[in-house]
């Protein structure tokens, strides 16, 4: 029997061969898409891709926090347009907010308008990232559908906020893009409109001037002064009349002397050392798998640093190969840009990162080649961030459906409870943080009685039960209802 050294070749021409197929793939498709039989355009194809990918956070039962079931009671109460009344600046946003929570099939039609704007900002995406890159632009667009960022900024209504204002700073960014280049000189006047309607929406998207300037100077070559110069003047005058109707108020919050609710002391600005944390925390949750929620970086572990902050910074070394050190410098910028805002507050949520997820899912389409060295790396990185994902839409799904069992089963006891407002829930330490949120000093109404329930992890004169099922049962002081004939 003749006998074979295995030389490893074979190997290499499977790697070649599988190269070769990735490599075609993604130009063959968008041929096919843009000139096969059916003529179907990528961003038709991006709608449905992100409706599927996202299909969990449609099907959520619920409600993800205590904030979406104050804003129903509002509207129960005949409060027509809720959050009016909020201290922030944001009139689009909450009226955009108060229309989807009136939609039918709640809260199927919160959750579905969630998820068609965030198809809207991938297709916008995908325009956006077209006048560069053609052949990256619906690699980009899909990514940004699977980002964690994005999981959690569509799930949770109130999010709205983040979703409205990306989608006015494409369309703006967009517009100011062709306008440069050469475009109608209406598209000046859509790009200031797009700006002030995302400054409206959040105030977040004061740095869209920023991200278009850096975006002129890399594509100088193209960039018309004269056009540069109208659009800054129209920018700078959206921006001087945002400051004159918001810049007091949103001074008073920063430092503190802002009355009202006690969680708005949670925005005031902070020290150096807030900044800095603010920065690591940020950066480093999209990689972090074990956690749905971004957790102050003093909070964690040596192994969770590791974990959240290498994955990030392995992606900044490979756009630094891959094309030079100014790549590397301009990912950072791009990332940390929608953040700036609110790297000085003493908070850090996890919906702030749903704008830098636009910069993450783009460097992912660039830094991939078809050679072994940037391939693997690539491929890791974008199924960390898509499990990462995953688990965060489940995490949604199972917030949203305990908060509605609980909101289900208190309603159900509340008619046999004898005791006086406020009623006290007792949940023990395995009680799930949904039923937490859900029973936050909620007001129920029975017999148009108005009947206030507030959490407790004592026993001492509770009168509910929170079980670890989500479960809420009677503990005491039973007392028939009035039209029970028993």
């Amino acid at each position: 029997m003749k006998i074979v050294a295995w030389d490893g070749l074979g190997l290499v021409v499977l790697w070649k061969r599988l190269r070769m197929k990735i490599v075609s793939g993604p130009v063959l498709f968008r041929t096919w898409l843009e000139q096969g039989a059916l003529r179907v355009k990528p961003p038709i194809v991006i709608l449905a891709a992100a409706f599927f990918l996202l299909v969990t956070l449609i099907a959520i039962p619920g409600y993800f926090s205590h904030d979406e079931l104050v804003w129903l009671d509002e509207i129960r109460l005949g409060n027509y347009w809720v959050l009016t009344h909020e201290p922030f600046f944001r009139p689009l946003g909450a009226v955009a907010i108060s229309a989807v929570l009136r939609f039918p099939l709640q809260p199927f039609g919160a959750h579905v308008s969630s998820v068609f704007l965030q198809s809207l900002n991938c297709c916008l995406l995908y325009l956006l990232v077209n006048k560069f890159w053609p052949d990256r632009a619906i690699v980009a667009a899909l990514l940004f559908a699977v980002m964690p960022g994005t999981a959690f900024a569509v799930g949770w209504v109130g999010a709205l906020f983040d979703l409205l204002f990306v989608l006015f700073s494409l369309v703006s960014l967009g517009a100011a893009i062709s306008f440069w280049r050469g475009g109608h000189w209406g598209l000046v006047f859509l790009s200031c409109i797009a700006f002030a309607a995302g400054l409206l929406c959040k105030e977040v998207a004061i740095i869209v001037p920023l991200a278009a300037a850096v975006i002129a100077g890399c594509d100088h070559a193209r960039a018309e002064p004269r056009r540069l110069a109208v659009l800054s003047i129209g920018a700078v005058v959206v921006i001087l009349i945002y400051a004159l109707l918001w810049l007091p108020t949103l001074l008073r919050i920063g430092t503190g002397s802002v009355g009202g609710p006690e969680w708005l002391g949670d925005y005031a600005f902070g020290s150096i050392s807030t900044v800095t944390k603010n920065v690591l925390a940020l950066f480093g949750f999209p990689f972090t798998i074990r956690t749905t929620e971004i957790i102050g970086y003093e909070d964690q572990s040596l192994g969770l640093i590791l974990e959240s902050t290498v994955p990030h910074l392995l992606l900044v070394f490979l756009l630094w190969c891959r094309y030079g050190r100014a790549a590397s410098f301009l990912y950072l910028m791009a990332y940390f840009l929608p953040l700036l805002p609110v790297l000085i507050i003493s908070k850090h949520e996890t919906q702030y990162i749903y704008a830098s997820s636009i910069a993450i899912s783009v460097a992912l389409a660039l830094v991939w080649a078809p050679r072994l060295v940037y391939a693997v790396p690539t491929i890791a990185l974008v199924v960390i961030l898509a499990l990462h994902g995953l688990r965060i839409q489940r995490y949604m799904y199972i917030t949203g459906a305990c908060q509605t069992r609980v909101l289900l089963t208190t309603a159900a006891v509340l008619p046999f409870v004898k005791a006086s407002s406020p009623l006290i829930a007792y949940g023990a330490a395995n009680t799930p943080a949904a039923a937490v949120r859900a029973l936050t000093d909620r007001t129920f109404y029975v017999d148009d009685r108005e009947r206030r329930v507030v959490f407790s992890r004592r026993a001492e004169g509770a009168s509910l039960n929170v079980s670890k099922d989500c479960d809420v049962t009677l503990i005491a002081h039973l007392q028939p209802p009035e039209n029970n004939p028993h």
